[in-house]
């Protein structure tokens, strides 16, 4: 088994190796306070909330009175 020292390249003198910095163009930037406050006033923005309705258990009786079985109606009814 063939030892190599830390750091040692299969490339002859560096060949090849392509320098991997490249200069970018400056991008603009967004102010960090403007994001903040824009956040922040979404947040006031409060929308009513919405009642819901919890499906209600009703007792079916037949013509006697007497108790035939529970059944669940839709909230929304």
């Amino acid at each position: 088994m063939a030892s190599y020292q830390k750091g040692a390249s299969g490339l002859t003198d560096g060949a090849g190796i392509q320098n991997s910095f490249s200069p970018r163009q400056v991008q603009s930037r967004t102010s960090v306070v403007d994001v903040v406050k824009t956040i922040d006033s979404r947040r006031q923005l409060k929308k009513a909330p919405v009642a819901k309705r919890k499906p209600k258990k009703i007792l079916l009786k037949d013509d006697f009175g007497d108790p035939i079985r529970w059944v669940w109606q839709d909230g929304n009814a």
